[in-house]
């Protein structure tokens, strides 16, 4: 299976750009979407952050508080080293699943 890697800065089409191509049918293994979904309650990435950062990042509708992670991240580059660690092998993980999962289904190639 053929790995097509598709990057870019902010704004610079890489949503769109995904979007043409799941259209032709490619599967798209999107990073930003599998950490949304393991910062969901009861995913391990919610659950880390909890542990670390304690209870004043979660809303009170109980979804993590993203936006004071991340204010507490960029403010200190210990916390944001912390978050590296422990987000990255936990979203990498998951992707290289999404990839197994497709390319036992044979698809001919995923974009990531």
């Amino acid at each position: 299976m053929k790995r097509i890697g598709l990057t870019g800065g902010i704004a610079s089409g890489k949503s769109t750009a995904s979007a043409i191509l799941r259209r032709f049918g490619a599967p798209i293994i999107d990073a930003d979407a599998i950490a949304h979904r393991l910062m969901e309650p009861g995913g391990p990435l919610y659950e880390a952050y909890r542990a670390h950062f304690g209870a004043g990042v979660i809303r009170p509708d109980g979804q993590l508080d993203r936006r004071r992670i991340g204010r507490i991240a960029f403010a200190d580059p210990a916390e944001k080293r912390w978050l590296d660690a422990a987000a990255h092998p936990v979203i990498r993980a998951a992707m290289q699943q999404e990839l197994a999962e497709a390319e036992a289904a044979g698809e001919p190639v995923a974009v990531l």
